[in-house]
């Protein structure tokens, strides 16, 4: 279940990234969105957990690397305490070992900083829907990854 403002039926999402370029250009292009409401922005695993505690929010889009600590576990520390909470992984680059991580860790999202807005904002309404949305190319690359594992350990 996600979470809905009452007054409004705006969704609050909100942002955790390390680099400042990062965080004022997803609230820029979020906080267009009339029906989300995104608080200002934060840059480490401390302040986002006082800010997921503080707002009823539906979604947080974050980076996978912090000064204080990985986006991974915060991820899953995040969904266990806040269960209807979604979590979008936005980060500089992802290789098929961090999606999965990042997929057991409990996100239902995945993109690479280089995707293109439309296809940020398809996806986060994706998220907020109660779909999944992760960068094609990546999960393509996730899939032959997990596949070339298990022929490696069904090798004599």
């Amino acid at each position: 279940m996600t979470h809905t403002d009452r007054t409004n039926g705006q969704r609050t999402i909100l942002i955790a990234d390390r680099e400042l370029p990062i965080r004022v250009g997803l609230h820029t292009i979020l906080s267009g969105e009339p029906d989300l409401l995104v608080p200002a922005p934060v840059s480490t695993i401390k302040e986002l957990t006082t800010l997921a505690h503080q707002h009823r929010s539906a979604l947080v889009v974050m980076d996978t690397a912090f000064a204080d600590g990985d986006g991974i576990p915060a991820c899953r520390a995040l969904l266990t305490r806040y269960p209807g909470l979604r979590v979008l992984f936005f980060a500089n680059s992802a290789t098929p070992q961090t999606a999965l991580q990042a997929i057991e860790a409990g996100a239902t999202g995945f993109f690479t900083k280089c995707v293109a807005q439309a296809e940020l904002l398809a996806g986060i309404h994706r998220i907020l829907a109660g779909q999944s949305a992760f960068d094609p190319t990546l999960m393509g690359e996730t899939i032959k990854w997990m596949r070339e594992q298990q022929r490696s350990a069904n090798l004599p």
